[in-house]
């Protein structure tokens, strides 16, 4: 181990190329160093070593959390025939229990490559048709007697 440190070699590889050796060596049976000897000869501090052994378990236990997420989002769009978008995935999660924001389910839904079917927007014609008034004077303007036809521009009205 004396070698290793003396000759320098380990000063040039990265942080977390050494943390993956040492962890490594820390794992591998027959192991006859402590933590203290591996982290000295690699020069690294114990309590680095130690952070990233449980950031790396929190980490995995994360991603487990987020494959499991995964498969119900995409379950979910499925069953919706690709029409339904993250805040209503959202909605049918927190009622199955399974509490997550928004953002989170986007995130998920652009890295799966998922994104809702949109359809224009519905023409009201019908509704427009109701409130249509009829045109009495097909654009024909002329009045034998004063008052007979009066005609404005309510353009600066808001009209619904």
């Amino acid at each position: 181990m004396e070698i290793i440190r003396q000759t320098g070699y380990l000063s040039s590889v990265p942080l977390q190329k050494k943390l993956a050796i040492l962890e490594e060596l820390y794992h591998r049976p027959g192991n006859l160093f402590s933590v203290h000897e591996l982290c000295d000869a690699l020069d690294v501090a114990r309590g680095t070593f130690y952070n990233h052994i449980f950031r790396k378990a929190d980490k995995s236990k994360y991603q487990e959390e987020q494959a499991q997420l995964m498969l119900r989002v995409k379950q979910i769009f499925d069953d919706s025939e690709q029409r339904f978008g993250a805040e209503k995935i959202r909605i049918i999660l927190a009622e199955s229990g399974i509490r997550v924001g928004k953002k989170r389910i986007s995130a998920i839904m652009q890295e799966l490559g998922l994104c809702s079917i949109r359809t224009d927007a519905k023409k009201q014609f019908k509704r427009k048709q109701q409130y249509a008034k009829q045109n009495l004077l097909k654009r024909e303007f002329s009045a034998e007697h004063p008052n007979q036809i009066w005609v404005s521009d309510i353009t600066y009205f808001k009209v619904k």
